[in-house]
């Protein structure tokens, strides 16, 4: 009970006292084969998820869409209660480097459509309803182990460092306030490092992310919050592979000498 206090505290503190209208998600895995893939996450500091589809024309490139969800959360003043819903789409890149390093970026442009609140001691909460526009640019290094050398790449481990720099613009903003406060259109700047694990088998990868969201602008001249953390737990399928008739294809192993 004394940790979870504790923990929440924090949260307070981090998020601050204004609405909150921003949620990052997890940063995309750039594919590492040709095909389609669709895989789900579940935010773990923050009831969120989306399902993204990723679809990789060539060996090293990727086109994605995704959708996610956010709601629920409760500071210490009510004032991070928060809804949204929205999409995404963008590109992403891999190459490789040395027998295990590879680099990894992209791009993505998305949109959110966010209902919060801001609660005073004297009266009820302000509904605020706003659409959250965004785009972000990321890049990141790791180093990863195949587990099959000689079939290809069918199965590994990889571990990354990713930077996200992420531009939030707040905008359209409609607000129940009764004339108290004054809710205006608003744009932030983030930048969001975070950690990734991931295990790929040949149909399905595992993933795990966690990272820390923030803000570029002080406090003082911020009306609107983010929440701080994001990252996860993601399960992803091969679609192309998933419903083959054939096993993919692996090189026959040289007999040694």
């Amino acid at each position: 009970m004394i940790r979870t206090s504790a923990f929440l505290f924090v949260l307070s503190a981090l998020v601050g006292c204004n609405p909150l209208m921003y949620v990052p998600q997890p940063i995309p895995a750039a594919p590492r084969t040709t095909g389609v893939e669709v895989q789900g996450d579940l935010g773990m500091a923050f009831l969120s998820g989306q399902v993204r589809a990723t679809g990789s024309p060539a060996d090293g490139l990727g086109l994605y869409a995704s959708g996610h969800f956010a709601g629920g959360g409760s500071g210490s003043d009510g004032d991070w209660n928060h809804s949204g819903r929205g999409g995404e789409v963008g590109v992403l890149g891999l190459g490789r480097f040395g027998e295990i390093g590879f680099v990894e970026g992209g791009i993505g442009v998305g949109t959110t459509s966010v209902r919060a609140y801001d609660y005073y001691f004297d009266r009820g909460p302000d509904d605020i309803r706003a659409d959250v526009v965004r785009s972000s640019a990321h890049i990141g290094v790791g180093v990863e182990r195949d587990l099959e050398p000689g079939y290809g790449r069918t199965e590994y481990m990889s571990v990354g460092f990713l930077v996200r720099g992420t531009y939030v613009n707040v905008q359209n903003v409609r607000a129940t306030d009764g004339g108290f406060t004054s809710y205006e259109d608003e744009a932030q700047r983030f930048i969001e490092p975070a950690f990734r694990f991931r295990y790929d088998a040949d149909v399905f990868a595992i993933e795990t992310q966690a990272g820390i969201s923030l803000p570029l602008e002080t406090d003082a001249y911020r009306q609107y919050d983010a929440y701080p953390l994001f990252g996860g737990v993601g399960l992803s399928f091969r679609l192309d592979r998933l419903f083959s008739s054939r096993p993919p294809s692996r090189p026959a192993i040289p007999n040694a000498p």
